[in-house]
């Protein structure tokens, strides 16, 4: 499509000159811990579990448009609260 840009300038009457500035901070909730949860899921089926802020962000979007504009502009109703990297896939 290598003329969509200039079709969405002509007919669409977009200005590309009119930038917004990303945010510099995403305020999301602190985590809920379950610890029921935590200590069943036990130390040994993965290779590590976080509770970092930015790693919540980063798994609890897809990469819609909406998602990507929430992402620069805004924050999400709700975020995961812990993200485990499991050791396998079995």
């Amino acid at each position: 499509m290598p003329d969509f840009k200039k079709w969405t300038m002509e007919f669409a009457n977009i200005d590309y000159s009119k930038k917004t500035p990303k945010q510099s901070d995403m305020e999301i909730h602190p985590p809920t811990f379950n610890h029921e949860f935590l200590e069943e899921l036990g130390e040994t089926d993965f290779s590590r579990r976080s509770f970092l802020k930015w790693e919540r962000i980063m798994h609890s979007h897809g990469a819609t448009l909406q998602e990507v504009y929430i992402l620069r502009n805004s924050s999400f109703k709700r975020c995961v609260d812990v993200v485990i990297y499991p050791e396998s896939t079995e």
